[in-house]
Parts: structure tokens; sequence; C-alpha cells
């Protein structure tokens, strides 16, 4: 197994995709430049564990303004390269960041240092 191998450097997110670790008020932001009037703000924990595209295309409600779907086939982000641009330009400062980023920043910056000894 993977995480047995790598020991200390695996890692493990918490959420079902990357793109599931976007704080849910940059996620808001995200979908208000995709042209979305007032989308609900989401909780964290609500999108945390499954196909975040998906996610958004079943929850947006009523007030949805773009045409087709955020989710591919499979429910997972099409155009992810645009949506994760859009993110990290809707990622104003650490307090946008979510804890389990956070946490996964921490986790490759000890192992950066652990691999540069002063």
């Amino acid at each position: 197994m993977l995480a047995k191998r790598l020991e200390k450097r695996y890692y493990c997110l918490p959420g079902r995709e990357i793109e599931n670790l976007i704080n849910p008020e940059v996620l808001q932001r995200v979908l208000v430049s995709y042209g979305e009037v007032a989308p609900p703000l989401f909780t964290h924990k609500s999108y945390l564990g499954v196909p975040l595209a998906k996610f958004i295309d079943e929850n947006l409600g009523e007030n949805r303004k773009r045409k087709g779907t955020y989710a591919d086939e499979y429910g997972v982000l099409k155009g992810k390269v645009s949506f994760c641009e859009k993110a990290v330009s809707e990622t104003l400062g650490w307090n946008d960041v979510s804890e389990q980023s956070k946490d996964l920043i921490e986790s490759v910056y000890q192992f950066i240092a652990s691999m540069n000894p002063k």
C-alpha cells in the first residue's frame, strides 16, 4: 500500500478531490465570476466528500444563470484549469484558505524543511 511505503511522506486529502478543499466563501466568489447571481454559501462539510461539480449542479437552485453544467459525465469539473485560475484569483489572503488546505500546506512545508536541513 502506498501509505505504508511512503510513511510520513504520504498525505491523504480530507476531500474527494483537491478542488474540494476550496473555502466556501471562495467557492461562492468563483460561482459569481461564472455569472451566478447570489449563489448559496455552502458549508465546507456539505461538499468535502462528493464530486464538487456535481454538487454545484445539484445545489445551485432556481437562480442558476450559467448554461450547461459544471460537471462532466463523471461528476468532475469541466474546465478544471479555468476553474482553478478563478479560485486562485478569488483567494485574496490566508483567511481565504480552508483549514484543510492549511494543513496540506503545513505538511508540504515540513517535508521541504526536513529535506533541506540547515
